[in-house]
């Protein structure tokens, strides 16, 4: 790497805008403007006049109280295979899990923005799924991945 233009010959640390060659200083100030960098992100004007929050939170109310009648009789079903059952609640657990983080994002102004790529997530996905973190793309990439 001697000849290397993109790196510093006596450090080894790639050359910067910041001038900086220690590895560690270079790493945190890295992490400070990605960190940065994603609070400007999210923090930008996302419009969300069109899209009806009380609707959407509506929905994700809807879908909790549904959420939590399921685990209940999950809980007390003599029907189910104990391990069956154990499953079907721990899922209901994590769909909770996954709308009380939606609307908490509701309050916060948050929602509506894929926790991928920050871009808007289309009304339509919204209401079809409420409790989507990810745009369709970032969740057909993550569902790639998990298979």
């Amino acid at each position: 790497m001697a000849n290397d233009p993109y790196v510093d010959p006596r450090t080894g640390t790639l050359r910067n805008l910041l001038g900086i060659t220690d590895p560690r200083v270079l790493a945190q100030a890295e992490a400070r403007l990605a960190a940065a960098a994603e609070i400007v992100l999210f923090h930008e004007h996302l419009d969300l006049g069109h899209y009806d929050l009380a609707h959407l939170r509506g929905l994700l109310v809807e879908e909790h109280a549904i959420q939590q009648g399921r685990a209940a009789e999950l809980q007390e079903s003599a029907d189910l295979e104990p391990d069956l059952a154990g499953l079907l609640v721990v899922r209901c657990r994590e769909a909770l899990e996954e709308i009380e983080e939606a609307l908490r994002l509701i309050e916060r102004g948050r929602y509506g923005r894929c926790s991928v790529c920050a871009t808007a997530v289309p009304y339509e996905r919204l209401e079809a799924v409420p409790a989507t973190r990810r745009c369709v793309s970032c969740q057909t990439w993550r569902q790639g991945r998990t298979r």
